[in-house]
């Protein structure tokens, strides 16, 4: 009997010790990201939208739209779910250049020098709860999205941004 216990036990313990450690957050490098600093000639065009379970569309309307070099921080940052948060996107102004999706849910950029980059807004929208802790307020559904995009020298580019 005391066997079969322990069984369990060694086994859970072999489990916590194989578990892989949190990733750590990348330092934002100055030097890998300092081309997103200069002026280019480049400008980006294009919207964002998901497409809802039953086949609706949301856009971006009114979301911020964010550029950012395509380093291991911007990286990071962008897959953390939040690129607007405080650890995220938007205190890195100098790097990232920013817009607006307007009410079709199309954006602008321009000035935009060569380079990889990540470009992402949030898409989101609400819907009534269906479980008792919601039934008096809203579920929100969507999110960021970020996809990549390479940049070369006075081109017009347009991006959809989406899953």
């Amino acid at each position: 009997m005391t066997r079969l216990l322990a069984l369990p036990l060694a086994l859970s313990m072999l489990a916590a010790c194989a578990s892989t450690p949190a990733t750590p957050r990348p330092t934002l490098d100055p030097e890998a990201a300092a081309f997103a600093l200069q002026e280019g000639s480049a400008y980006l065009t294009g919207s964002g939208f998901l497409r809802q379970r039953g086949g609706d569309v949301v856009t971006c309307a009114g979301s911020p739209v964010w550029l950012a070099p395509a380093t291991p921080f911007f990286s990071w940052v962008a897959n953390q779910g939040n690129p607007t948060s405080e650890f995220g996107i938007a205190p890195m102004s100098d790097y990232v250049r920013t817009g607006f999706c307007d009410a079709e849910g199309e954006f602008f950029i321009e000035s935009v020098p060569e380079g990889r980059y990540l470009i992402g807004t949030v898409i989101e929208w609400e819907i009534p709860g269906d479980t008792l802790d919601q039934i008096l307020g809203l579920t929100r559904q969507g999110g960021p999205v970020h996809v990549p995009v390479e940049i070369g020298s006075g081109d017009e580019y347009r991006v959809v941004i989406t899953r």
